[in-house]
């Protein structure tokens, strides 16, 4: 979750995001979106803040059980019972919007702009952090126009809303000291960017039914990799070390949701991956 605390003057819109609406939402979307907002909640926190009773909600966490979505943690107290803490698992979490396809593109075009003199005595880590505060410095550039010249409040309201509209689940409230918006979903909070053991730096992206992998060497764009699998971790290599990149493939056809482990070896040349 990132928070934004803005000191400004008490003025602009009184009340933070609302609730989704149940008549538009199912209820099983909204306790995942209770869920997501709070980090963990028990059955009767979810009870209470959706006006459910506590059973239907047990109802609604069974099923979402057995899709993978919430897992469940023990939480014990000093006496009786040990009651349960529902969490997200990483399937409940990429049901939320993710962007790594904008990420991609946004990464290619810096890349695409380097100059050799700029990253000629960088460390292949110092490279990947370049470009991803080129990255941050653009999409700045790009928003501010919109709100430029706007009173606090309202720049408060119309970032949340930016937020809102790329795929966020944002929300905003008014605070003694100001303001303070908090965004629950991270659109890249697994950034498919990766620097091997040549140096290179590898943009993984997936499509309907393969993992794709954009492999540069400076600012030399060598080639796409083309991976016959279907990422479970949407857009996230398991592992990419040294010489070997992990992935955890899911299966479509599969009932069970099975998954398979691909191991693939790193190498020199514009073929970057080869299956051991």
């Amino acid at each position: 979750m990132g928070v934004y605390n803005t000191g400004a003057p008490k003025a602009g819109p009184e009340a933070a995001a609302p609730h989704p609406r149940r008549d538009v939402q199912s209820t099983k979307t909204i306790i995942l979106t209770s869920i997501k907002r709070s980090g963990g909640s028990t059955v009767d926190e979810l009870a209470q803040a959706l006006d459910l009773a506590p059973m239907t909600v047990r109802q609604h966490l069974s099923a979402l059980q057995r899709d993978d979505l919430v897992r469940a943690e023990p939480v014990r107290r000093a006496t009786g019972r040990p009651h349960y803490m529902y969490r997200l698992t990483q399937r409940g979490d990429d049901t939320f919007p993710k962007r790594y396809d904008r990420l991609a593109e946004a990464l290619l075009q810096e890349v695409s702009r380097l100059q050799a003199g700029e990253i000629e005595d960088l460390a292949p880590d110092e490279k990947a952090s370049l470009v991803l505060r080129r990255v941050a410095d653009r999409l700045v550039d790009a928003y501010a126009p919109k709100v430029r010249g706007r009173a606090l409040g309202e720049q408060v309201a119309a970032v949340t809303e930016m937020l809102h509209s790329d795929g966020g689940f944002a929300e905003w409230e008014k605070t003694e000291s100001g303001y303070v918006i908090r965004d629950y979903n991270c659109l890249f909070n697994r950034a498919p960017l990766h620097v091997d053991a040549y140096g290179r730096l590898w943009v993984v992206g997936v499509t309907n039914d393969s993992t794709t992998v954009d492999v540069f060497v400076d600012t030399t764009f060598l080639g796409r990799v083309v991976l016959p699998c279907y990422l479970f971790r949407v857009g996230n290599p398991v592992a990419l070390t040294g010489h070997w990149l992990l992935l955890e493939c899911e299966l479509p056809e599969a009932a069970d949701l099975a998954t398979e482990l691909q191991l693939y070896r790193i190498v020199e040349g514009k073929s970057a991956v080869v299956r051991p």
